[in-house]
């Protein structure tokens, strides 16, 4: 990827940002000293203090807080970073990584003083389940006193797929032969081959009810990337790539399972009759399916503060749109509880996708309903999400409808 000398604008949503994750130098390219001429810019009573066993402990700290930096600003994120003291307590992920708050805490006002970074109060966000975070954005400072680009393109994960399936619910594990590890292993064997943004092995979050009842969708650490900044950023081994979306993919499925005549885009279909815009309207169906009646999704929706949901209507608006559903997709399974059955039903196309992508010698990327891949491999993508949309939507019925596939 071609970086430049500055880093992208700082997003104004404080969210788009990933937490700290371990990071390294390339065995090949910049050795580990490589950041010390930023250390001792920021922290200059280290001068004196190398080689010793406090020196080696906050090195290691500023190393990767300064790696998570450059690796999420490069691609328009915030760092986020936990400003309470006990998330760094014995057995939290981030002493795991060797991380200190006292540590943490000089590495951070010292960036701070020296203007090489952007800081953001923290507050309690519950989508990265850490507590009170900072966010903390890169400045065109550091390039003046390190090969911002070299490092940059010098950083990666530690390839740690030993753990593909994440779940909520307690219980034995999956039997090493279950197909969806099979394919896991399969897919992530294949893309470890390869580099992009945030490269990390792909694994399936299971829902609440656990296998297999229910499962997620694949998750990958470069889902949290703004779309702008995904659609510019996102490359395969440096080339650019094309994303193919399964549009309105839940309500279209469903509308396939419970043979429903086919909408083009329902989403679109109820936006255009009661005036909201589409993308309120897939919200609102998001909550619907999951909901297990009509009393929980209105909740959800008209009292998100109180529920965590991040839509908010009024109950009139949830009125008029109910209404809208009742009159046009009388049928459609909502407020019936299916979302987890839903995404654990796309989680398996997903799957077979990704693996007949490998099959083919492609890298694909998933995202959500998304597939993403080299331009050159558009068609061969289009074709395989079909295949496998047709080979699970209808496995249990007569109905012929087929996925709409559109290009980001």
């Amino acid at each position: 990827m071609d970086f430049p000398y500055c880093f992208p604008p700082r997003p104004d949503d404080l969210e788009a940002s990933d937490i700290l994750r371990p990071l390294k130098l390339k065995k090949v390219g910049l050795p580990r000293s490589a950041l010390r001429p930023l250390m001792h810019a920021c922290l200059p009573e280290t001068v004196k203090k190398e080689g010793r066993t406090d020196f080696s402990r906050l090195e290691k700290c500023f190393r990767l807080i300064v790696l998570n930096l450059i690796e999420n600003g490069r691609i328009g994120l915030y760092t986020a970073i936990p400003l309470q003291k006990s998330k760094y307590s014995k057995g939290q992920s981030l002493n795991r990584m060797y991380l200190r708050f006292p540590q943490v805490s000089k590495v951070l006002s010292a960036l701070r003083h020296h203007g090489m970074v952007e800081h953001f109060e923290g507050f309690n966000d519950p989508r990265t389940k850490v507590g009170r975070v900072g966010r903390y954005y890169p400045t065109a400072k550091i390039g003046k006193v390190v090969e911002l680009e070299k490092l940059a393109n010098a950083i990666e994960a530690y390839w740690d797929d030993s753990a593909l399936i994440e779940s909520k619910v307690q219980g034995p594990p999956l039997p090493e032969d279950h197909p969806d590890l099979v394919r896991l292993r399969k897919i992530n064997d294949f893309l470890k081959n390869f580099d992009w943004p945030k490269k990390a092995p792909l694994c399936l979050k299971w829902a609440k009810d656990g296998p297999p009842l229910s499962g997620g969708r694949i998750y990958t650490l470069f889902q949290n990337m703004p779309k702008m900044t995904r659609q510019r950023y996102l490359t395969i081994n440096g080339q650019p790539t094309i994303e193919l979306d399964f549009q309105a993919n839940h309500a279209r499925m469903a509308m396939a399972i419970f043979d429903i005549p086919v909408d083009d885009d329902p989403y679109a279909t109820i936006a255009s009759k009661t005036g909201f815009s589409r993308q309120r309207i897939k919200d609102f169906f998001q909550v619907a399916f999951g909901a297990s009646s009509k009393v929980q999704c209105k909740k959800s929706l008209t009292q998100p503060k109180k529920t965590g949901a991040s839509q908010s209507f009024s109950v009139e608006e949830f009125n008029r749109i109910d209404l809208a559903l009742e009159q046009d997709f009388k049928r459609l399974p909502i407020y019936k509880g299916i979302g987890t059955s839903l995404q654990s039903l796309e989680g398996q196309i997903t799957l077979d996708v990704l693996c007949a992508g490998v099959d083919a010698d492609i890298p694909v990327l998933p995202l959500h309903d998304s597939f993403i891949t080299f331009p050159k491999y558009e068609e061969l993508l289009h074709k395989k999400m079909a295949i496998e949309w047709k080979k699970h939507v209808h496995q249990d019925n007569e109905t012929n409808a087929s996925p709409r596939i559109t290009k980001k």
